[in-house]
This record gives C-alpha cells, sequence and structure tokens, in this order.
C-alpha cells in the first residue's frame, strides 16, 4: 500500500528481482477476497509453496474490503511531502489535486492499517531493505535504488505546509500503530 510519488515502483521492482517474488501489475480492484484467491490462481515465475506476490496499490478505491485483510500480508511504503510532491507536479503539473490526493491517502493509508496491525511500515528517504527482507521471510538480499539525487521544484507554501502537516501527522499514527 502506498501513495503515488512515494517509490513504490522502486520497492516493488527490487521485490521482483527475488525469484519466489512475481509483480502483478494489470490494475485489480481487490473487493472480495475471491479476487485474491483468483490471483493466486495465475502463474507465477517460481514453483514454489513459498512463492509471493505482489501488487502495489495506489488508489483507495482498488482496495476495500476487510476480510482481505486477513490474507494478505501489507507493506505501507510513505514519502516525504517534498519528494512526493515534487515527483507528482513534475508528471501532472498539477498542484491542488496532487495535495488532496496526498493528504487524502495518506489518511486512507492510516485507516487500512487499523485493519492490518502486523504491516511493516516502511519510509521512501530510510527505505531498509533488510527489514523488508525478514519481514517477507526471503533468503536472498533485496537492494531497493533511491533516488537521493532529485531535482525539486518550487511547490507553494500554502501545499507545502497542508502537506507536512498532515504527513507528520499520520507518519507518527502509522508508526505508533505498527510498531
Amino acid at each position: 500500500m502506498s501513495h503515488l510519488g512515494a517509490g513504490c515502483e522502486n520497492l516493488c521492482e527490487a521485490l521482483y528481482e527475488n525469484p519466489l517474488i512475481d509483480w502483478h501489475k494489470p490494475n485489480v480492484i481487490f473487493n472480495h477476497p475471491e479476487v485474491v484467491y483468483s490471483l493466486s490462481l495465475q502463474p507465477h515465475k517460481s514453483n514454489d509453496a513459498a512463492a509471493i506476490w505482489i501488487k502495489e496499490i495506489l488508489y483507495n478505491h482498488y482496495f476495500n474490503h476487510k476480510t482481505i485483510c486477513k490474507m494478505c500480508s501489507f507493506i505501507y511504503l510513505i514519502r516525504e511531502p517534498r519528494g512526493t510532491l515534487n515527483s507528482l507536479i513534475k508528471a501532472k503539473n498539477q498542484i491542488d489535486p496532487i495535495t488532496r490526493y496526498y493528504i487524502f491517502r495518506l489518511r486512507r493509508l492510516y485507516e487500512m492499517a487499523r485493519h492490518t496491525p502486523n504491516a511493516l511500515l516502511v519510509n521512501y528517504e530510510d527505505m531498509m531493505p533488510d527489514l523488508i527482507q525478514d519481514y517477507l521471510e526471503l533468503k536472498e538480499p533485496i537492494s531497493v535504488k533511491v533516488d537521493k539525487k532529485e531535482q525539486y521544484i518550487n511547490i507553494p507554501k500554502e501545499s507545502m505546509d497542508s502537506a507536512e502537516r498532515v504527513y507528520d501527522k499520520y507518519s507518527v499514527a502509522l508508526r505508533e500503530l505498527l510498531s
């Protein structure tokens, strides 16, 4: 579970390098446990009973069934507002809808985390591959690429202030909930 601009694709690419992990990319709306079951029936690159499917979920409407929370393991990936808004504004060239999306998505991630107490919280800026490896019980190490030399654009102060306020609130709340 993540939000746009958090680096979820980097994490999924790193995990996909592991022979036991396959990445299901098509958009799937998880609105019933049967969806998870049908995903498990798809061909997997590994013919191992310990095989893992990963799926990035970036929008609230892609996941809306509490029963599924008990069926899956979750990694919540969040990123501080400056990097998130910077990458999204570069891609979409809009500020207000992106800031609203980011704020709303952080709140929704917290609400979802309340139903997945055994989940793992990861922050883009200090991604810890060893922690992810242990959580997923992987034998082989993973290596996640994090862009530390990103060029930042000027984001209006009001947008940054509101995004930072919400990020501070929910990043602390998520850490308390999932630690």
